[in-house]
């Protein structure tokens, strides 16, 4: 499952994108989320994960969490360094 956070004006203001009635929007596939996110002005894509994941993650460095980042300023993505 994947989620959309908008940053536009900086992380401080980072929120979930939502739908019409404020729910939040969760996306069954990448590709879906990639869509929303090049609709945000700073869209990041974010793969949700269980907390166990997240924690084997967190000690391993070869495998980090998914995300990418979508800026209408420059209509491109970037990908996180690892």
């Amino acid at each position: 499952m994947f989620i959309v956070i908008e940053i536009h004006g900086g992380a401080e203001y980072a929120t979930i994108v939502t739908d019409q009635d404020g729910n939040n929007l969760v996306f069954d596939n990448y590709s879906e989320a990639e869509t929303e996110a090049k609709d945000c002005q700073v869209g990041i894509v974010i793969e949700l994960q269980n907390s166990l994941k997240l924690v084997k993650t967190a000690q391993n460095p070869e495998r980090p969490l998914r995300a990418s980042i979508y800026s209408s300023t420059t209509s491109e993505h970037t990908l996180p360094k690892h």
